[in-house]
């Protein structure tokens, strides 16, 4: 018999992919030399470290592959372009916060040193995950849901983004959010009449209402069209929204106490206010040059 469907999430797996030969369910090479017959492979939710092998590019037929909520690290391999059957492709939160932060977290606060605190629920970047750039899946006609978030990716969004699906689908969703993303939101992607597109908590640094927001005002389920300017997508610099863009009336991006300096990208979902040290908090006459009181 083929194997065809394989469901390991929601365990307690551990190690790299692929596992060890003596588990092997392809006759070598490891679970990612399952064959061309795998149409779907789920290992979410469990604790694979390691890169993803190359060898995932053997699965030629799979359209739903899930790896989200490991510890994987290292670039996206080439071989997912290969995988044009895809429908479904998630690695969401490789190595996740743990809830109420991370050992990477100074705790923000207003202590007697001075420090930050994090106006409306911003979260610090991951330095750990996936990292590397954003592949296009230009070649994925089926690629209806793509979700790369909680990540360390790098670079610019690319202009060819899953170029070859469908363009008229509100199922289109894809998630970029959480990683390091820098640059512009690319106007090519206006080719798509509706689509959710999660760029929130990046380092995005321009997305031009004219050649963009302007031209899509369906996109999620037509927010981008109700709200000014881009707000329906990016809450502009200096302003924040718990999720990085305006959802509805009641939740607008707002300002930062402290302006662009509190929130310098487009989609911030908290706001960075700097407190100043103890003792000219304390005393005005205060200098933070030198330590002593000024003149």
């Amino acid at each position: 018999p083929k194997l065809m469907n394989l469901d390991l999430s929601r365990n307690f797996l551990s190690g790299e992919l692929p596992p060890p030969d003596d588990v092997d369910v392809g006759g070598g090479g490891g679970m990612m030399a399952m064959g061309s017959d795998v149409r779907s492979l789920l290992l979410g939710d469990n604790f694979f470290d390691g890169r993803i092998p190359s060898s995932v590019s053997h699965l030629e037929e799979a359209s739903i592959l899930d790896m989200s909520h490991n510890m994987l690290e290292g670039p996206l391999p080439a071989g997912l372009e290969n995988l044009t059957k895809l429908t479904f492709l998630s690695v969401r939160n490789q190595n996740p916060l743990p809830a109420g932060g991370s050992s990477d977290d100074d705790g923000g606060g207003n202590g007697g040193d001075g420090g930050t605190a994090i106006v409306g629920g911003g979260k610090k970047k991951r330095k750990r995950g996936l990292s590397g750039p954003v592949l296009p899946f230009a070649s994925h006609p089926r690629l209806y849901f793509l979700d790369l978030a909680g990540n360390a990716l790098t670079g610019t969004i690319p202009p060819d983004l899953l170029s070859s699906s469908h363009k008229y689908s509100h199922q289109t969703n894809v998630d970029l959010s959480s990683n390091a993303l820098t640059g512009t939101v690319p106007p090519a992607l206006s080719a798509f009449a509706v689509l959710r597109l999660h760029l929130s908590d990046n380092f995005v640094s321009n997305v031009d209402p004219t050649s963009l927001c302007d031209l899509v005002p369906d996109w999620f389920f037509g927010q981008v069209g109700e709200f000014d300017g881009c707000d329906g997508l990016l809450c502009p610099p200096g302003a924040y929204s718990p999720y990085g863009r305006q959802v509805s009336i009641h939740l607008p991006c707002r300002a930062c106490p402290d302006g662009i300096e509190g929130a310098p990208y487009y989609g911030s979902e908290g706001c960075v206010v700097v407190a100043a040290p103890l003792e000219s908090r304390l005393n005005p006459g205060y200098d933070d040059n030198d330590g002593a009181e000024g003149a």
